[in-house]
Order: C-alpha cells, then structure tokens, then sequence
C-alpha cells in the first residue's frame, strides 16, 4: 500500500481548503448496538468532540508524556474517543489492529502505557493471560472501562494485579 497511497496522495491539492466549521457540523460517524441489538449510527459534532482534549487532561490525567493503548475497535467511542485523549495533548498512542491480552501486555511493556480503555471482558482475560502477573506493568496509571458492568470479583482481582487507577467511563 505505500507506494499506491503515495501515488493517491500526491493527485490531492496540497491547499487547505479552507472550509468553515460549524460546533453543529457531524465530525465523526460511530456505530453502537446499545441495548436494541441494532446497529444504529450516532453523530457527534465538532461541539461533542471538543470535550475530548479536557476529558483526557482533567478527567483520565493525560497529558504530553501520556502513552496510551488502543485496542478497542475504532467505530467505537471506546477505541476512537480513548484514542483522541492522548493525542489531542501530543501524547503517544499505541494502535493495536485487534485485542490480543498477550501482545496488550507486551505493549504495555514495551511501550511504558500508562493509560488504556478496555471492556470488561477483555478486563477479564487479560488477568487470565499466562504472565500477567510476572510483566512489568508498573507504567499504567489509570484503566478505563465500560460498556457493561464489571464483576466485583473482577475489579478486586484486576486492581491487585495491575495495580493502576480503574475508573468507569461508559455505560452501564
């Protein structure tokens, strides 16, 4: 692909075109099955987005030094919108093309994460991955999680383990 997105990218005009942006303007285009089992695509808009960039510094603690693990899907407001916080602050982002608790635990590592957003479930295998518990994970300050409850059972285990801050961010 890189030198056929090159040869693309160099058709493009290389001149902003200066389009006006309105805070009412749809931004971002996101896919939720939420509680009907439905697809259903949400809208945000450049006035939704702009909360972003303060949600990571005052509320998730990101900031220029933060690197953040995204391993969430990207049509989600869990990959995208965890994603944007870091990098609204010129942080590091750590892209993960799908979730695989060995390679998240590598990345964690290997990268110094110290902020991450993961679903319950995944919460959950990652305690039950084969090493946890000898890695160096000591970089993660705070782990965020949503979209369904979490088991008391797995939030005791998940913080002795990872020893980070939890919080909740989405859903139920």
């Amino acid at each position: 692909l890189g030198e056929e997105y090159d040869a693309f990218r160099a058709l493009g005009d290389s001149a902003d075109p200066c389009a006006p942006a309105q805070p009412d303007d749809v931004t971002l285009l996101l896919y939720t099955s939420g509680t009907t089992g439905k697809p259903k695509g949400v809208m945000l808009t450049n006035a939704n987005m702009s909360y972003t960039p303060r949600l990571g510094a005052e509320v998730w603690g990101m900031g220029r030094t933060s690197v953040n693990l995204v391993a969430m899907p990207m049509f989600h407001i869990g990959g995208i919108g965890n994603g944007l916080g870091t990098m609204a602050w010129g942080g590091h982002t750590v892209l993960m093309r799908e979730v695989d608790t060995r390679k998240a635990i590598e990345n964690i590592a290997r990268y110094q994460v110290t902020h991450s957003f993961f679903v319950p479930a995944v919460v959950q295998s990652l305690l039950a991955t084969p090493g946890v518990k000898e890695a160096d994970l000591s970089s993660l300050q705070l782990l965020k999680y949503g979209a369904s409850p979490i088991a008391d059972a797995v939030l005791s285990h998940a913080l002795e383990v990872l020893r980070c801050g939890f919080m909740q961010v989405y859903g139920m």
